[in-house]
């Protein structure tokens, strides 16, 4: 492993640029999770604009597969056919290749996507009750304002994956979770420490007057097959793959339910929120020390994309966003 380099100690001050700005843009999950992890790389991808050339493989999956679904349930009322979903996956690349410089729509990417459509088709097959209304609702942006004890606010920004409402007219928050393996029970075990659901389902309280039942975690597992020599087309690929599914569906989706009542709600916000955004408001202002974690170096078992920047100063894998002025 390369030896991180040393830099001299500067002067701390507030964290802000063109770019980013703790108190005119606010944060989202995202980041806070970047945050918790490393502040050297929050500080490269939100206040210096650096983003990968290359979107991983893994994000790009899961950004289509959610493409697919908020399309699909706002348009369809029965489970769409493969032509019909592969039409909705061509204006997913055409919208990406006009807003993405990192976007390249190279073979292998070809065949990611076909993979992310057999999958998805195989999934609203398999959900074929969610077309008749068990989504109340799909992909909800919104903005929670955390207000502080000097009373300055702060927005945290998110897209609430989806809403439902059972036969006891519970209603429940879901957060959808593109997976390359699915661990039903560590995701019930983690539910608590959830930071996405729990904002999802506390700024819903909050914001309605109605306490949620609890969250659900659509696991979708991705269909990561290799191209074997008797996969002479896409489409002879797509149907091995579909058969896979198909005989095992349990294995790639899943929906554990974690139950929960307003002093849970309570209970995260005073433990979880209001230390990360105590300690973010700090970084932010310049009272905390942006730093490389060697635990943030990996996530799970890749490294992450800013790896070289922060260890070598090797910036030839990012792009820089350009700077704009606001007003």
């Amino acid at each position: 492993m390369p030896k991180l380099k040393r830099k001299r100690a500067e002067k701390i001050r507030p964290v802000s640029s063109a770019n980013w700005d703790f108190w005119r843009d606010g944060v989202s999950w995202s980041f806070i999770s970047v945050f918790l992890q490393n502040r050297e790389e929050v500080r490269l991808r939100y206040v210096e604009g650096w983003r990968p050339k290359v979107m991983p493989d893994f994000l790009e999956w899961g950004t289509a597969f959610h493409y697919l679904l908020e399309h699909v349930y706002q348009k369809y009322d029965a489970p769409p056919s493969r032509e019909a979903i592969a039409k909705i996956m061509a204006r997913y690349v055409k919208k990406q290749k006009l807003q993405r410089p990192d976007f390249r729509y190279t073979p292998k990417m070809e065949e990611m996507l076909a993979l992310c459509q057999i999958t998805a088709y195989e999934y609203f097959r398999y959900y074929s009750r969610d077309f008749d209304g068990w989504w109340q609702a799909t992909e909800q942006e919104f903005v929670h304002w955390y207000t502080y004890g000097d009373g300055r606010r702060v927005k945290i920004k998110g897209v609430r994956d989806g809403l439902h409402r059972d036969a006891d007219r519970d209603l429940w928050v879901i957060d959808t979770k593109t997976r390359s393996r699915i661990d039903a029970l560590k995701v019930v075990e983690e539910f608590r420490f959830n930071f996405q659901v729990m904002l999802y389902m506390y700024d819903y309280w909050k914001k309605e007057g109605e306490c949620p039942a609890g969250g659900i975690i659509n696991n979708v597992k991705r269909a990561e097959f290799r191209r074997t020599k008797a996969d002479t087309s896409l489409k002879i690929l797509m149907d091995r793959v579909g058969e896979k599914i198909r005989a095992q569906p349990q294995q790639y989706f899943n929906r554990p339910t974690h139950p929960i009542v307003e002093s849970d709600l309570e209970e995260w916000y005073a433990q979880q929120l209001i230390p990360i955004m105590e300690e973010v408001r700090a970084w932010a202002e310049g009272r905390l020390p942006t730093f490389v974690n060697p635990v943030g170096l990996y996530v799970g078992y890749r490294r992450t994309d800013y790896f070289d920047a922060m260890a070598d100063d090797d910036f030839s894998g990012l792009i820089r966003k350009p700077r704009t002025k606001r007003k």
